[in-house]
């Protein structure tokens, strides 16, 4: 590799491929099951609070998996910290990465949802939400000196506690409160992703 950055991008993106690829799966097989079950008469899917609350459902479950798989594919702090580059370079690359990685892996996922079953899920609001939480559970993470499979149950974990607190926030209720809180974005949402 021509420079520390790159290696580093590569070393991410070689831990993570596997296991992002196998949660994207994973996480379309649950949500058609989920959307499935709403087409053949199991719930009814047009009433509107249930159009909302099973978005809200599934954004919780997309950001819990992409969490496990980014934050435990992210790699050990303190190898990073021994490369000659300064401890800003080893902790934005992998942040940067990870940002990437929640973003195809969350617009993949709603495109697929979207296309396969009509669900009108919203796409830059919570693209920008779902990086600016599994970034935050990267963080948390790496303040912990425990193993990768145990980083990743615990950003799991930290960002699904995330994932409620934004559903509390969107009061999938009624669809008049939701639609508005979840399809518009606002400054706060930008500067978060930033």
């Amino acid at each position: 590799m021509k420079s520390i950055p790159l290696a580093l991008t590569w070393e991410f993106w070689r831990q993570a491929s596997s296991s992002l690829a196998a949660t994207v799966a994973c996480l379309l097989g649950l949500l058609a099951f989920c959307y499935g079950g709403g087409q053949s008469g199991t719930f009814r899917l047009s009433d509107p609070a249930t159009i909302a609350a099973l978005q809200l459902f599934g954004f919780i479950f997309v950001t819990t998996g992409l969490s496990a798989a980014i934050c435990r594919s992210s790699g050990s702090p303190q190898f990073r910290f021994t490369l000659p580059v300064s401890t800003h370079t080893s902790i934005l690359i992998p942040m940067i990465n990870g940002a990437i990685a929640t973003a195809i892996g969350y617009l993949t996922i709603a495109l697929v949802v979207n296309w396969m079953f009509d669900a009108q899920w919203t796409l830059l609001k919570p693209t920008i939400t779902a990086v600016s939480m599994i970034t935050l559970c990267q963080a948390v993470g790496w303040t912990s000196g425990v193993s990768a499979n145990l980083r990743g149950l615990l950003d799991a974990c930290f960002c699904a506690l995330l994932g409620i607190g934004v559903a509390a926030l969107n009061e999938p209720n009624s669809r008049e409160a939701f639609d508005p809180a979840w399809h518009r974005l606002r400054p706060l949402d930008v500067t978060l992703a930033v």
